[in-house]
């Protein structure tokens, strides 16, 4: 009887204690399984505020904002350059990656619309542009590089047309990316 207890006690602890373990390790580990700081919360309200936006709008989308101070570092950045604070607000809300979203905008904004415009309405309808451009790439970061480094080697480039060529490009382009036929068992001709 007492080695049929050992036995017991022996194998419910090496079931038990990896799972022990595992959800500590998962607590840790997880970006999103953190305890909230209220910090977070005030920042974003506080930078919000300072960017020109309603009381009502900031207490609205700083609780709903799954990450506060990256939904408020992205409407701040973008609030630099001509896109208005509450264009910065709709679209970072509605980003998986808010921050890259800033980052692409202030990109192009800084190397390739700020040179090439002077301030003016042409200027801010490019800007608003951009925004929707950097929005709806998957990859902002990427895209941004696109039109900076196209935009810097061909002086020749309009912005708005290297804004939408960057967008439209794909894994294979058919105009350049033609696979062979396939000729190993000699069928194709």
């Amino acid at each position: 009887m007492q080695g049929f207890l050992k036995r017991t006690l022996a194998l419910s602890s090496l079931l038990v204690l990896p799972l022990i373990s595992l959800d500590a390790t998962a607590r840790r580990l997880s970006r999103y399984r953190r305890d909230y700081q209220s910090l977070e919360f005030r920042q974003c309200a506080a930078d919000l505020i300072r960017v020109g936006l309603a009381v009502e709008q900031t207490k609205a989308a700083c609780a709903m904002a799954l990450e506060p101070t990256d939904l408020s570092n992205c409407v701040v950045g973008i609030a630099l350059t001509p896109v208005s604070a509450q264009n910065a607000l709709y679209s970072c809300f509605r980003v998986r990656r808010p921050v890259e979203l800033a980052q692409c905008v202030v990109d192009i904004h800084r190397d390739v619309l700020a040179p090439k415009f002077a301030e003016g309405a042409m200027l801010n309808d490019v800007a608003l542009s951009t925004l929707d451009h950097c929005r709806r790439s998957l990859l902002p970061l990427r895209y941004s590089a696109c039109v900076v480094g196209l935009s810097g080697e061909l002086t020749t480039l309009d912005p708005q047309n290297a804004i939408a060529t960057c967008i439209t490009a794909e894994d294979f382009p058919r105009e350049i990316y033609t696979p062979a036929p396939n000729n190993t068992l000699g069928t194709d001709s």
